[in-house]
């Protein structure tokens, strides 16, 4: 990424245009840094997960992120049959855990632990970061 604004402007302008390019590359990453979960969010339609609608999630996941040390993820539900869990975020700390409808009506409630607990430690070890 930092090749895409630094090249063009260094050869045309040396050490001034890489300055630039450093800068603009920098600016670019912070813009999608910052803005990331909130825009993943509003694209896929995900509503926050209420604790009245699924307190047996929400208690898995401040149990394990509490193991993993981790700062919990936003829950959030995606209304579709779809069985499916996922992770997102940037950060550790700004994380967004998705939970599909039909797997909240499919799966137990040992299944749809092991499903939470694999979700974070992808959160734990850094994976989201490549998917996001």
């Amino acid at each position: 990424m930092l090749v895409l604004f630094t090249l063009p402007v260094t050869i045309l302008g040396r050490y001034a245009g890489l300055s630039f390019g450093c800068l603009l590359s920098v600016c670019f990453l912070s813009f999608l840094f910052f803005g990331s979960t909130q825009k993943i969010s509003k694209k896929l339609n995900l509503e926050p997960l209420s604790l009245g609608e699924s307190p047996e999630i929400h208690h898995a996941v401040k149990e394990f992120s509490r193991r993993l040390g981790l700062t919990p993820p936003k829950v959030t539900i995606l209304r579709t049959p779809a069985l499916n869990i996922g992770a997102f975020g940037l950060n550790k700390n700004r994380s967004t855990l998705i939970v599909t409808e039909g797997l909240l009506k499919t799966l137990s409630r040992a299944e749809l632990t092991a499903l939470i607990g694999r979700a974070l430690c992808a959160i734990g070890y850094g994976d989201t970061l490549l998917v996001t």
